[in-house]
């Protein structure tokens, strides 16, 4: 299937190995198409549980393949057309999000991007001949694939400076010395430990660990009490947990290679016309929350009979997004939503970009909110999907009817996040909101959108 990487899984261990040995495993487009390919499959398969990335040869990664770039140089592609944009940014952000531990296990040189795809895996574990070298200034290039923000944070800037302005290599040794790596281990015991690691972390409590990581990335740009407060969120998460209640009542190990998600509680169901239009038990819908509104998040929602929000914005980028979602309905076979916060600002995400992931991953409910929703409504619309729509006035409101949403959410000026501008709170703005909207035409439209929900693949079928 692959000509450039080899793959294998067993008993919940994927390892992908760079099969360029004659030229130190450094990458072409192929390389890294069939790397992504890889990683994006392995991360929504249940049955891995841990992923190892190690070269074949006598290198880890020398980085790009030079010889690639030959001829070249009268035609340098715009930012956002080369190959950082288009293969080893989106590489690096693949490692980092994956909810399964990533671990590089480097067997020689690691070079030039190549040190720095293996710096952006969770754990570092070196052969002692191994080297990491910061090649980039020996050919007039900077260190990119991440490195410019790794390395200060592994190592400081004082040692991250001289790594990358004099291009030195530094041996496994001095890099697990000074922390940019976690462990050097002689060379004969190599694979037996890389083999031991994945094995142990293959049966730790899987869910646990996606936390851990999440919990690790967020720290590098919040302050102590925006992640004390993550803490309190995610330990939230954990403690409902499947895995943390298996491993107080002695009853994990029972069922070997499962992935254990938060327990799915039963109540007795509550209807209503919202219920029976988004397919869920209780009408409750959990909006789009920045930095919480993770596949953890929405699919406990959505497990307990409400209806979980993704929160399209708190992934960097849309194909983060994608995998997101993916992982999301790894944990649950619920619907569940994704939210769209539209924010005016001189430099906008690429929402276009956002709304295809959207529609590509086959979402049918989405949540919109902000400035201008009409022509993400209008694409929504077109493709089926049902529109909740977040407002803050009942002018809003009206708007949002008039342009085709299903379903308006009212937020008052209590509510968290952006509750608008008229200081007007919920117990006032929604039954003002429900009188101006519950006009003969609302009723009609609600009656035409009547849908249930058929099924996990997330399709839905009208009643007319």
């Amino acid at each position: 299937m692959f000509t450039t990487i080899q793959t294998e899984v067993s008993q919940g261990v994927a390892i992908l190995r760079f099969n360029r040995p004659d030229c130190l495993n450094s990458f072409n487009v192929t390389m890294h198409q069939e790397v992504q390919h890889a990683l994006k499959d392995w991360s929504q398969d249940a049955a891995v549980r841990v992923i190892v990335i190690r070269g074949n040869g006598r290198a880890f990664s020398a980085g790009q393949d030079l010889k690639e770039r030959s001829g070249q140089l009268a035609h340098i592609p715009l930012p956002s057309e080369g190959s950082l944009a288009k293969y080893y940014n989106p590489l690096v952000e693949l490692i980092r999000h994956s909810p399964k531990p990533v671990i590089a296990a480097v067997n020689g040189v690691a070079a030039g991007a190549g040190a720095n795809i293996a710096l952006a895996c969770d754990l570092v574990i070196a052969k002692e001949s191994a080297q990491f070298i910061q090649a980039f200034c020996k050919i007039g290039l900077i260190p990119d694939a991440g490195g410019t923000w790794m390395l200060p944070r592994l190592i400081g800037h004082a040692r991250a400076a001289a790594l990358m302005l004099l291009g030195e290599p530094v041996s496994a040794v001095e890099a697990a010395i000074m922390g940019m790596i976690w462990k050097a281990v002689p060379d004969q015991e190599f694979d037996d430990y890389i083999v031991e690691v994945a094995q142990q972390l293959a049966k730790q409590p899987t869910y646990a660990l996606a936390l851990i990581k999440q919990s690790l990335q967020r720290s590098a740009e919040h302050s102590l009490s925006q992640q004390l407060e993550l803490e309190q969120n995610l330990q939230y998460l954990a403690l409902n947990s499947q895995d943390y209640k298996e491993e107080r009542t002695g009853l994990r190990g029972k069922t070997p290679g499962t992935i254990y998600w938060p327990l799915r509680r039963v109540f007795m169901s509550i209807q209503t016309r919202v219920t029976q239009m988004l397919g869920i038990r209780h009408p409750i819908i959990q909006g789009g929350m920045m930095w919480v509104g993770t596949a953890e998040m929405a699919s406990a929602v959505s497990n307990a009979g409400g209806l979980g929000t993704l929160t399209a914005l708190t992934q960097p980028s849309p194909e983060a997004l994608a995998q997101e979602i993916a992982r999301c309905r790894e944990m649950t076979d619920q619907p569940f939503a994704v939210n769209l916060t539209l924010l005016p600002t001189v430099n906008p995400p690429p929402y276009a970009e956002y709304r295809q992931a959207i529609i590509d991953s086959g979402i049918k409910i989405v949540e919109t909110a902000g400035n201008k929703p009409h022509e993400h409504i209008e694409v929504f619309k077109q493709h089926g999907i049902t529109v909740i729509h977040k407002c803050t006035s009942v002018r809003h409101a009206l708007s949002a009817q008039k342009i085709g949403a299903d379903i308006i959410s009212i937020d008052g000026f209590e509510c968290a996040g952006h509750p608008g501008e008229d200081d007007i709170p919920g117990l006032i703005l929604i039954p003002a909101a429900a009188d101006q909207l519950h006009g003969a035409n609302y009723c009609q439209r609600w009656l035409w959108r009547w849908s249930r929900f058929s099924g996990r693949t997330g399709a839905w079928s009208r009643r007319h």
